[in-house]
């Protein structure tokens, strides 16, 4: 059915959205200017990087998607930057509010720095491109964390979030992607090690786009209550 790509993105959002636009009081809204900025800005860098992917690290099944096209991808991929890192900050600031926010240990942030490292090197020695390009993309977002003084990854919460939460989530999303399939991967530029249907990759990507897109989030956040 070429519109099951697009009803996924409305079902994506649907909840967060009713949330949203609700009266509710016991659920957490986000900043409204502050979301709007990091999702912007986030799915244009994501946009941009797929508008090169595209035919390269994987192809898009036209027996799921409408025919529309931005560029050179379709119109459902440019939603999936708007609606899944939507309902990911919506379901961030509210978990941070429920756990109690201590810093882990720089020995740990460093492991996963080291890890990502040693896999973006043994990747770009074996030409698997795609891997190699989300290693750099998740070490990315901690620089950028880094240098805009966020420390987001320095916090218990957020590693927790990152690694449990958004991490479930790329499960349940890329395994639909994944399985129907809606994406259709080349095999020549990342690892055979798959989850099921979902390749390891996914995982990462998944990380780097809600990473960048909450670490800008609190960011603006951050700049508003000073203004």
């Amino acid at each position: 059915m070429k519109i099951e790509y697009l009803l996924f993105n409305g079902i994506v959002i649907a909840g967060p959205l009713l949330l949203l636009l609700s009266k509710t009081t016991w659920v957490i809204k986000p900043n409204p200017r502050a979301l709007l900025f990091a999702v912007s800005v986030s799915a244009f860098f994501f946009i941009l990087w797929d508008q090169f992917a595209t035919g390269y690290f994987w192809l898009f099944n036209p027996h799921y998607i409408t025919g529309f096209l931005v560029g050179n991808i379709p119109l459902e991929e440019v939603l999936f930057f708007i609606t899944v890192p939507i309902s990911c900050t919506f379901l961030w600031v509210n978990f941070k509010s429920k756990i109690k926010n201590t810093h882990v240990s720089p020995v740990l942030l460093a492991g996963i720095v080291m890890s990502l490292s040693i896999i973006f090197y043994f990747s770009l020695f074996t030409s698997k491109v795609y891997t190699a390009t989300v290693c750099a993309a998740l070490c990315g977002t901690i620089l950028l964390d880094l240098v805009v003084r966020t420390r987001l990854w320095t916090t218990k919460t957020f590693v927790i979030f990152i690694f449990a939460l958004v991490n479930a989530c790329t499960f349940i999303f890329n395994l639909y992607l994944t399985a129907r399939p809606v994406v259709i991967y080349n095999t020549l530029t990342k690892t055979n090690i798959m989850i099921l249907t979902i390749p390891f990759e996914d995982f990462l990507y998944g990380m780097s786009l809600i990473a960048l897109t909450i670490i800008l989030y609190e960011a603006y956040s951050t700049f508003c209550k000073r203004e």
